[in-house]
């Protein structure tokens, strides 16, 4: 279950490494078309403070360059070529966009995925974990230990105390048959009868001993087992930790992404305004100047000034 989950890990890193770098080229683009509309603009001697409201000069450009569409012909034709490549560009950048978010929401599945099952091995390993470092049980089976170990040692002691008094009686009767001369079978049975019952007591030793040796032996393999559950349970949390900070991460970018396409298909338009506008001839610039200051929303103020300059040019609606 855990190589799965690192697997799985392992893929939604690579896919994340891959968006990363599209998104990096993504962000290249978008400065070198800043940088050429802005030294567009100091040549000529614009402005670029009205880059920076994008929705107002999207909706005003799109009025404007249909409108130019319509009123324009002959040399300057090429507009509606424009326009139709900016719009392709507008939806190519559209699919990629989705193509993005696509990618993003399945990472987002397979990371709550991942968690779930993350939660599940969790419960799994606790409850695991319950059953075999219960504190009663523990408890238990130390307090046994214990107890074996004192009747252990309670039976060394008397085996050896009987072995004392079996040597005592031995010499006893060995004097006492020089001396009263007991009957031989008679101390033979009697000696017998104590060496059984020493076995007996031996036995039970061994007995106790190896059932303490076995009980030590499960409590080590018990250990062992909890100390790599909990080291796998640790793993999976930091893995799972990493993984959702790659995804906020990634939103992030992507929300980026969408400003930055934004102001891509912004530039577009006014670079391909201000390409027209200096291609077209007088005439046709004078009939441009109101439209222009229509799309960038100028003031009352800046157009007197733009009309005092341009004598010829029409008035602003």
């Amino acid at each position: 279950m855990a190589q799965q989950l690192h697997a799985r890990s392992a893929i939604e890193r690579e896919t994340i490494v891959g968006l990363e770098g599209r998104l990096g080229e993504a962000e290249k683009a978008l400065d070198a078309a800043l940088h050429a509309v802005h030294a567009l603009l100091r040549r000529y001697g614009g402005s670029s403070d009205g880059l920076h409201t994008l929705p107002e000069v999207m909706e005003g450009l799109g009025a404007f360059l249909s409108a130019l569409s319509v009123s324009v012909d002959g040399p300057s034709s090429s507009l509606p070529c424009g326009i139709a490549r900016l719009r392709e560009r507008a939806e190519w950048e559209a699919n990629q966009h989705r193509s993005l978010q696509d990618a993003v929401e399945g990472l987002e599945r397979a990371n709550a995925a991942l968690e779930k099952a993350l939660q599940a091995r969790t419960q799994e390993l606790d409850a695991l974990a319950r059953e075999m470092v219960h504190p009663d049980e523990v408890d238990r089976l130390e307090k046994s230990n214990k107890q074996l170990e004192e009747r252990c040692e309670l039976l060394r002691k008397e085996v050896k105390r009987q072995r004392e008094q079996s040597h005592r009686d031995r010499a006893f009767q060995e004097l006492s048959s020089g001396l009263v001369g007991i009957p031989k079978d008679s101390i033979e049975t009697e000696s017998a009868l104590r060496a059984a019952a020493s076995g007996v007591l031996e036995r039970d030793m061994l007995s106790l001993a190896t059932t303490q040796s076995q009980r030590d032996q499960e409590l080590r393999i018990m250990r062992i087992k909890i100390a790599e559950i909990e080291k796998e349970n640790t793993d999976l949390k930091k893995s799972c930790e990493h993984n959702n900070k790659v995804v906020i991460e990634y939103t992030k970018e992507i929300e980026e992404m969408k400003s930055n396409q934004r102001i891509q298909v912004s530039i577009e338009y006014v670079k391909n305004i201000i390409y027209q506008f200096l291609c077209a001839n007088d005439n046709l610039r004078m009939k441009m100047i109101p439209a222009i200051g229509t799309v960038l929303e100028f003031n009352a103020k800046e157009k007197g000034d733009i009309i005092a300059a341009n004598p010829k040019c029409p008035r602003f609606v």
